[in-house]
């Protein structure tokens, strides 16, 4: 009688687990008080790679929120914008001056979220300071044709004065409000031609 011997068989099982991510990122402006929401991304995100964008005026606010509690908050350059937690999943950013730093959230469980800031000149602040730019240089300067812009900190002179005087007094109205650059071209009258005079010749007069 023959005797068959079967060995173990051997069951290996694999286990994987998924979890799918969703996220949306709203990004908007708003005054202070209305604070519109910007949805972070949930665990097992590689934030790293894909930062989100915020965008900001100088003076305003965005709202981050996050699909899990926030353990830890962190800006690179505080001069420019501040994050505050105002609720266990809500970060409030704050645009201070106009430039670009990074935002990191440090979620429950050890997930990071990445962001990049932006933020944006106010637009009211530029309209206001230039209205008063005008107006001084009007009372100063009147009749000369002086055109300022604002881009950031740098002020902009365009035009045309009368003397050198009238341009450094108009950049000097400026500096007040920012950094001027002069681009006023100085109306510098011809100069009057001037005739040859010719020798004079001496008279002789006869006597009788």
């Amino acid at each position: 009688m023959r005797k068959y011997w079967r060995g173990p068989t051997a069951l290996i099982s694999a286990w994987l687990l998924l979890a799918p991510l969703s996220s949306t990122a709203q990004v908007a402006q708003m005054s202070q008080g209305n604070h519109p929401a910007v949805a972070a991304q949930g665990p097992g995100h590689v934030a790293e790679e894909t930062p989100n964008d915020l965008f900001v005026n100088v003076g305003k606010s965005v709202v981050v929120d996050s699909s899990l509690p926030i353990d830890r908050v962190s800006v690179g350059f505080g001069d420019v914008a501040e994050a505050t937690a105002v609720g266990p999943s809500e970060v409030l950013v704050n645009g201070k001056a106009p430039g670009q730093t990074s935002l990191i959230l440090w979620q429950q469980g050890g997930s990071k979220l990445f962001f990049d800031i932006t933020v944006e000149p106010s637009t009211f602040s530029n309209d206001a300071r230039l209205s008063v730019l005008r107006r001084e240089i009007q009372k100063e300067l009147p009749g000369q044709k002086v055109e300022p812009s604002i881009e950031g900190n740098l002020i902009f002179l365009r035009g045309k004065v009368k003397d050198l005087t009238s341009a450094e007094r108009a950049v000097q109205i400026a500096t007040a409000l920012g950094k001027p650059v002069n681009l006023l071209y100085v109306d510098v009258p011809a100069p009057e031609p001037q005739i040859p005079k010719t020798p004079s010749r001496a008279r002789s007069r006869s006597t009788s």
